[in-house]
C-alpha cells in the first residue's frame, strides 16, 4: 500500500510513526506468538477430544444395549448409574470440543493469519517510512 509520507517533512515526524510502527509491532510479535501456542494445544486437544468422544459413546452404546436386556435389581441400577455416568462425560466432551475442538482450531488458524498479514502490512510501512526518512536526510 502506498501511504502519503510525502506530507511527512521532519526527520522526527518520521521516527514518531517509526517508533510507533514498532510499539505496535511488537504487541503484533506477543499476539502472533500468543496464537501459534494457542493453535498448537487446541490441534493437540481437538484429536484427544475426539478420540475420547469416540470412546465414550462406544461405552454408552455398551450400556444401552446391555440395559435393554437386564431384568430389574442390582446390575440394571448399576447400569442406569453407568449410562448416566457416560452421557455426562459426553456433555461436558462435547462443550470441550466446541471451546478447544476442530472448529476452534481452524478460527485460531484464522486468527494467526490475519495477524501474520498485520505484521506484513507494517514491516511494508515501516519500510516506507525508512525511505522517506532517507529522502529527508538528503
Amino acid at each position: 500500500m502506498s501511504y502519503s509520507l510525502n506530507k511527512i517533512t521532519t526527520i522526527e515526524d518520521c521516527d514518531l510513526l517509526i517508533e510507533n510502527a514498532n510499539n505496535e509491532k511488537s504487541e503484533l510479535e506477543f499476539r502472533i506468538l500468543s496464537l501459534q501456542r494457542q493453535k498448537e494445544s487446541y490441534s493437540n486437544n481437538s484429536f484427544e477430544v475426539s478420540t475420547e468422544l469416540q470412546l465414550v459413546q462406544n461405552q454408552l452404546d455398551g450400556v444401552n444395549s446391555v440395559l435393554a436386556v437386564l431384568p430389574d435389581g442390582n446390575d440394571k441400577d448399576e447400569a442406569i448409574i453407568k449410562k448416566a455416568k457416560y452421557e455426562l462425560q459426553l456433555l461436558v466432551l462435547n462443550r470441550r470440543q466446541k471451546a478447544y475442538g476442530t472448529i476452534a482450531l481452524l478460527d485460531k488458524e484464522l486468527d494467526l493469519e490475519r495477524a501474520e498479514s498485520q505484521m506484513a502490512s507494517i514491516d511494508d510501512y515501516l519500510a516506507q517510512i525508512e525511505a522517506r526518512k532517507i529522502e529527508l536526510n538528503a
